[in-house]
């Protein structure tokens, strides 16, 4: 009988020889952007108004709705990237752009 191969490791290996490693941890990245937000103290509306688009080099770039709530956020940019390198577990976010739009 074989022996039981474990799901992560399968999709890990699955994901290498795809060659899309980066583009997975881009979207878990955005992803955990969300989830942080909704635990740092902002206002909840803030959810609604801002979205990370895109990770690459470090750099988180959010989509905010308008320049107060850009504004808002870039206050508070230490908080997310704080939340979001603990939540991935490493050092993964350096800075976050804010791009109204």
């Amino acid at each position: 009988m074989a022996k039981p191969i474990k799901l992560g490791g399968l999709i890990a290996k699955t994901i290498n020889q795809a060659g899309i490693t980066k583009q997975v941890e881009a979207a878990r990245i955005c992803d955990t952007y969300q989830k942080v937000l909704a635990r740092v103290d902002i206002d909840k509306k803030a959810l609604e108004k801002s979205q990370a688009i895109r990770y690459k080099y470090k750099i988180l770039t959010v989509a905010v709705i308008g320049s107060g709530w850009a504004q808002e956020l870039q206050m508070r940019r230490h908080l997310i990237i704080d939340g979001i390198n603990k939540e991935v577990g490493r050092p993964v976010v350096h800075r976050i752009v804010f791009q109204i739009g």
